[in-house]
């Protein structure tokens, strides 16, 4: 039988082992205390102990120190309350996101704005604010470098891209600053983007014009260079690419100043004959173009088919009422949203993207030409 190292008339004192024991528990807690591991209380003893690997009887006897220096509070039937001047532990802090665009909040129209609703509460229930910032597409053409300082001198978690030219996305893609697009990339530059399917909308919508019979289609197009509507011109082309019939194709940008749309319109229905089917890429324009039909005095549906490819607040005002696409702006703000958190925390990477389908809302400003009582030729 192997000897005790204690004599045999000596029982073992143990006391000095907890006691050495309970200080060096207490020595790991207060450090994490002070670390900010807990904030206002501490784990049960039971998740101590095991977190230690120590007994709960060690528990007690660091807890007992640290009471005694005024650092916790135990109560019996109440958790154990930090109370001495160990500091929380602080949260990360967050920059802001930042939005740029071209355009005054002013002139957001009804889907920009809601979207951009549902974006800045999804973000503020995750601890970011939003700021809007504008910036002139021009004035980045003119002057690359003042992008540059501009994002510089605006610290930000992540950029969002909004009716952003060629110019800026070119900027942020080859620059590497965190960014998404709320809109659609310029070709052959690559950055995360969430958009409406402006393309897949305007070939449908094509579609539409050619079942009904008409042969002339005018796209009516902001010449802000968006990358929505040269989007939806290739989808107008790619639904009369491969039709037996000749059909033209007529493209009316217009500038701010809305002259121009007037001026390019009228000169279009002044030297057409036959019914013309007129698309709209943005809705704002819409109130526009029905004036200038109303100048030359031209009826929709029966000499003019029209389609707007976005919908907006005004549509209920207007007769007949018109066709259009529809899209949801809380879908817009929710696929946003998650590219944005995927943006941060570094997993997305371009050319990662979501598209949203518009649904189509049939309304009476498209009638059959085959039905019309007369069919005019050119």
């Amino acid at each position: 039988m192997k000897a005790s190292p204690f004599p045999s008339s000596t029982p073992p004192d143990r006391s000095i082992t907890r006691e050495r024991l309970g200080h060096l528990a207490a020595t790991h807690l207060r450090e994490k205390i002070v670390a900010g591991t807990w904030v206002r209380y501490l784990p049960g003893e039971n998740d101590l102990a095991r977190q230690f690997q120590i007994s709960r009887y060690t528990v007690r006897n660091a807890l007992s120190i640290l009471q005694a220096e005024n650092l916790i509070r135990i109560r019996k039937g109440f958790r154990t309350e930090i109370t001495g001047a160990a500091p929380p532990r602080k949260p990360k802090t967050k920059g802001a996101i930042r939005i740029l665009t071209p355009m005054g909040v002013g002139d957001f129209g009804f889907f920009m704005s809601q979207w951009i609703n549902e974006y800045r509460n999804g973000l503020l229930l995750r601890g970011f604010p939003l700021v809007i910032e504008h910036l002139s597409s021009v004035q980045v053409r003119n002057s690359p470098k003042l992008l540059q300082h501009y994002v510089e001198d605006r610290p930000a978690d992540l950029w969002v891209l909004q009716v952003a030219s060629a110019a800026m996305q070119k900027w942020f893609a080859a620059s590497q600053t965190p960014a998404v697009l709320a809109g659609t990339p310029h070709p052959g530059i690559y950055l995360p983007f969430v958009d409406v399917h402006s393309r897949a909308a305007a070939r449908h919508a094509a579609g539409l014009f050619l079942a009904a019979g008409y042969e002339v289609l005018a796209i009516v197009a902001s010449n802000a260079h968006f990358a929505g509507d040269y989007a939806a011109i290739q989808g107008v082309h790619e639904a009369v690419a491969h039709r037996q019939r000749r059909v033209a194709v007529h493209t009316i940008e217009y500038s701010s100043d809305g002259d121009t749309l007037g001026a390019r319109l009228g000169a279009l229905l002044k030297t057409q004959t036959r019914p013309i089917g007129v698309m709209i890429c943005q809705a704002y324009v819409i109130p526009a173009v029905f004036s200038v039909l109303n100048r030359w005095k031209r009826k929709v549906p029966d000499d003019l088919g029209v389609i707007s490819l976005q919908s907006d607040t005004s549509l209920p005002y207007i007769f007949p009422p018109l066709t259009h696409y529809h899209s949801s702006p809380r879908l817009f703000a929710r696929k946003l949203l998650r590219l944005s958190e995927r943006r941060l925390e570094g997993f997305s990477q371009p050319p990662e993207y979501s598209w949203i389908m518009p649904k189509v809302v049939r309304g009476e400003s498209l009638r059959s030409q085959a039905s019309c009582p007369v069919n005019r030729q050119g």
